[in-house]
Order: structure tokens, then C-alpha cells, then sequence
């Protein structure tokens, strides 16, 4: 196969591991040995005794002023021997300024085209610093298929002929055409003919007004990691993608497209460490025993400590509410007075700050009326009662409450109704 060099296209993979080649006897294109020299330090200088064409105009003349006898004056006007000669030198300086001019403006834009030169030399001098040279020779560039390259990189002979990739001698009548699939040898005025792209290997692209057949390129893509290891230390995972271009997401496609090693290579990470933490969330009640949660979770492989409480009690103190208070119960008795009670309660689990109402009072207070022969004993209370109280209580005893007596009570009516 023939050898030829040119510069088709580069794609480059720049890793840690990658040898670069050896620029040494390159000259750097950053090197100030090739900084242009200002284009000022070149203007024509001015002779500091030439004033200008209208100086010299002024200068070119002399006006003489003479009188006659008669007392009658006039103003000759006489030219100077040397006008002709600064008129001419005047012309000439403004022609030269003209032509200074110009070539300065020239000068300026020349500078620009090789600064602008000098940078795409400057950045082809760093991406070639990029290149990794292990995956270079035998015309495997592991990221590039392209028609100058074997067209079976997995076993690839430079010196086969056969190739359809080898490019041809073609005679001096004859053209070297690509047809997207091998090179021929062309009529000079032949046409171009239609491409036969080759769908599964390669993508059209248009190109000068026509289409080209632009081969699929395959890179090793990092498309995540391993879990993170006790040495802090996680494998990074790789897959082949066949791409149009270098900064294309590509498509997953089998290994055995990417002709260059598979990276074998980890990411940093940290395999132990402290738990995240949320904040605690709102109380579920304001009183009586509510309860909040908060998030705590480990984005680490292990996490120091027991993991902290996801749950805990609040707002516990006893919600406040109002006595429970029921009806009055009926009275102890018709009268003489009696007594009647009613509940008073707080709720379980409740408090009541205020004061406990009472549960019992007096009723039916009023006297009772005599009957039958027990006005002797209602007369007798009434004289040696000291008090109503009193008076309720030897009656009581009269009627026979109480005691076995049924007048005035085991002890008479005047003692029953004495306290």
C-alpha cells in the first residue's frame, strides 16, 4: 500500500496515561523568537526641517516696497530664486506621505494574518501534544476509520494491495475517487457518480454542495462507577459508542468496534462516614403527646454510629379543658334539710385549671309541719330550741326519726333540741 501522509482528520483522547509525542526539536510556536516587531519601529522618519507645503508656499515669495521722487510708492511681488524647487518638494512629500500611509495600513494587516497563522499553529502544537502515540502504527488509530485507513482495522496489512482501502497509482489520465467504499482510478473528466454509503459503518454528510460518506468513530465513554471500595476507591465502568464526532453522546455498540484498551481506571470517593441529617418536621398535636419525624439517611457505603432516631415524642404536657359537671341528684329529705350531690369530673388525660366546683349541697331546709299528738313536742322544741337547726333536729326526734322515743327521743324533747 502506498504510503500517504496527510492530515485528514484528528481526533484525540488525551488521558493520564497517554504518551505524548516528543516535541523537542519542534520550535514552540509560543516562543517570543517569533513575536513581530511593532510596526511603528518602521514608520519613515520626518526631516525635522521641512514645515510642510504651505510653509514653503509662503516662504516662495518676497514683497519689495519702493518709493520715486515724485513721493509715489508701490509693492513688488518678486519670486524667490529657490519656490520652484520647494513647491516641487512639497508635492513630492505629500506623495511620499501617501505611499507611508499605505504601507503601513498593509503592514498592519499582514501582522494580522500571521498572528492569526500563528495561533492555529500554536493550538495544532497543543492538541499534537495530546496525541497519545501507544495507539498509533499500523494505521490503527483506535478512534478513526476513515479511507485511509486499512478497512479492517482488527487485521490490518499497510503493504496489502488487495485493500480496498489502498489508494491506487493512477495513471495521467486518470483521477483517485473515493466511492465511500474503496478508491478508483477515474477518467480525468469523469463524474462523480453516486456514493454508496455503507449504513451500519458510515453517516452522510453534505460537503461542497455534494454528499460524502463519513465513517462512524467508536471511544471507550465512562458511563458511571462501581460501588466506592474500603480504600476509597471506586472503578469507574466504560462502554464502546459509536459517534459522528468526538463531543456526540453516541450509541451503545459492542466492544469489539473500540480498538483501543479499555480504560482500567478509578474515581476518588469516600467510603465511610458521618450520617445526613434532616431537620425535625412539625409536631403532630399542640398538646397531650404529638410526635415528628425528620429524615436520616447514609450516602456513603458506611456510616459511624447507630443510625439517630427517625422519631421522637412532643408537645406531652396535658391539653387544658373545663370541669365535667353533672346534674344535682335528688334531696336527702322533704324537709327539716336534706342534702343532694352531683359529679364532678375531669376528663382522663385532660387538665382542669380551674377551680373544682362543689358536689353536694343543702335542700329542703324549711320546716317540717306536726302531726297528730305531737303538738306537745312542737311546743316543747320551740321553747328550748337555740337555733332552727336546732329545732329541725327535736323535732326529728319527736317524730320518732332516728330514736325508739315517739314524742321527744330517747332523751326528751328539751335535751334532743339542745346541742
Amino acid at each position: 500500500m502506498i504510503k500517504l501522509l496527510l492530515i485528514f482528520s484528528m481526533f484525540v483522547a488525551y488521558n493520564s496515561y497517554a504518551a505524548s509525542p516528543d516535541l523537542t526539536s519542534v520550535l514552540n510556536p509560543s516562543s517570543t523568537d517569533l513575536n513581530l516587531d511593532s510596526v511603528n519601529k518602521y514608520k519613515a522618519s520626518a526631516d525635522a526641517s521641512y514645515n510642510g507645503r504651505n510653509s514653503n508656499i509662503k516662504n516662495s515669495s518676497s514683497v519689495s516696497k519702493f518709493n520715486n521722487s515724485n513721493g509715489v510708492s508701490k509693492n513688488i511681488v518678486q519670486a524667490n530664486s529657490n519656490s520652484s524647487i520647494d513647491n516641487l518638494e512639497s508635492t513630492a512629500g505629500e506623495f511620499i506621505q501617501k505611499l507611508e500611509d499605505d504601507r503601513i495600513k498593509k503592514t498592519e494587516s499582514h501582522a494580522d494574518m500571521y498572528n492569526s497563522a500563528r495561533g492555529n499553529l500554536i493550538n495544532a502544537y497543543s492538541e499534537s501534544k495530546k496525541i497519545n502515540i501507544n495507539n498509533l502504527g499500523a494505521e490503527q488509530d483506535p478512534y478513526v476509520q476513515n479511507a485511509f485507513k486499512c478497512s479492517n482495522l482488527n487485521n490490518c496489512n499497510p503493504s496489502n494491495e488487495n485493500d480496498k482501502h489502498a489508494v491506487k497509482e493512477c495513471t495521467k489520465s486518470e483521477r483517485l475517487h473515493w466511492t465511500g467504499a474503496e478508491w478508483q482510478c477515474v477518467n480525468l473528466f469523469a463524474s462523480g457518480g453516486s456514493l454508496d454509503c455503507d449504513s451500519s459503518k458510515q453517516w452522510t454528510k453534505k460537503v461542497n454542495n455534494g454528499t460524502a460518506c463519513v465513517d462512524y468513530i467508536y471511544q471507550w465513554v465512562k458511563v458511571g462507577v462501581e460501588g466506592c471500595k474500603s480504600n476509597n476507591k471506586a472503578k469507574n465502568i466504560y462502554k464502546c459508542k459509536r459517534k459522528q464526532t468526538p463531543s456526540d453522546s453516541g450509541t451503545d455498540t459492542s466492544d469489539s468496534y473500540c480498538k483501543a484498551l479499555k480504560p482500567n481506571d478509578y474515581s476518588s470517593c469516600q467510603y465511610s462516614g458521618a450520617w445526613t441529617i434532616g431537620s425535625w418536621g412539625s409536631c403532630s398535636r399542640s398538646c397531650g403527646g404529638g410526635s415528628q419525624t425528620r429524615s436520616v439517611s447514609c450516602k456513603y457505603v458506611v456510616c459511624t454510629g447507630s443510625k439517630p432516631a427517625t422519631r421522637r415524642s412532643c408537645n406531652t404536657q396535658l391539653c387544658t379543658t373545663s370541669w365535667r359537671v353533672g346534674s344535682w341528684g335528688s334531696c336527702s329529705r322533704s324537709c327539716g334539710g336534706g342534702s343532694q350531690s352531683r359529679s364532678v369530673t375531669c376528663p382522663s388525660g385532660y387538665a382542669c385549671t380551674a377551680s373544682k366546683p362543689s358536689t353536694s349541697k343543702s335542700c329542703n331546709t324549711h320546716r317540717c309541719s306536726s302531726s297528730g299528738g305531737s303538738s306537745s313536742c312542737s311546743s316543747k322544741c320551740q321553747a328550748r330550741a337555740s337555733s332552727r337547726d336546732a329545732y329541725n333536729q327535736c323535732m326529728r326526734g319527736c317524730n320518732g326519726s332516728g330514736s325508739s322515743n315517739n314524742h321527744c327521743g330517747a332523751n326528751g324533747c328539751g335535751n334532743n333540741g339542745r346541742a
